[in-house]
């Protein structure tokens, strides 16, 4: 049987080892770069309408503990970039990005107090999304977070904008099951087989 050292596929499906794939390979050359000048980096894998085909969009380098993925939005609740920065005729599914702060570079009130890990923000703008996120952790090992599928609710919403009325679309996503636990805490973390920096 494979163990976590062997890079093996975890992913169920042939689709799900697909962008696994192209996820570890992504990963593979961010994660030396964020560990070089401490600044997060990733990008949204995206699959083409028609055609089926994967591809993928990064982003400028972020923070230490930040990186914007192409998931602000404006006031109204609007994406800041069409289709979450990803190419028009496609539709996201996943997104990856390391976390390859290095705490032994940093002052002693600076550093985190455990090992680096998949953060609650990533876990909630996974299940807020609806996509898979695989992070890359400062030591070579990496994470999926599958978030709880959801049914949206859509439409839309009057609002005024500068004075004037304009029909804005919205997408709303249920926080909570019927036990009171919000949803983002409920999906699958798993460390995946294999380690980047090797």
């Amino acid at each position: 049987m494979a163990g976590p050292g062997t890079g093996q596929r975890k992913a169920p499906t042939l689709q799900g080892g697909a962008i696994e794939d192209l996820v570890r390979s992504r990963l593979k050359v961010l994660l030396p770069q964020s560990k070089g000048d401490q600044r997060e980096r990733g990008g949204t894998v995206h699959r083409h309408n028609q055609s089926g085909l994967l591809g993928y969009v990064e982003f400028e380098p972020g923070t230490h503990e930040n990186i914007d993925l192409g998931f602000n939005k404006d006031r109204l609740g609007r994406y800041l970039k069409p289709n979450r920065g990803c190419p028009a005729n496609t539709t996201p599914v996943a997104f990856y990005h390391t976390h390859g702060r290095d705490d032994s570079k940093l002052p002693p009130g600076a550093r985190r107090a455990g090992p680096a890990d998949i953060s609650d923000e990533d876990m909630r703008v996974a299940t807020e999304e609806q996509l898979v996120a695989y992070v890359a952790l400062d030591d070579g090992r990496w994470k999926r977070f599958t978030p709880v599928v959801l049914e949206a609710q859509t439409g839309t919403i009057e609002r005024e904008i500068d004075g004037q009325t304009v029909s804005v679309p919205y997408r709303a996503l249920p926080a909570f099951d019927d036990q009171g636990r919000e949803y983002w805490r409920l999906g699958k973390n798993d460390f995946m087989n294999g380690n980047l920096l090797r």
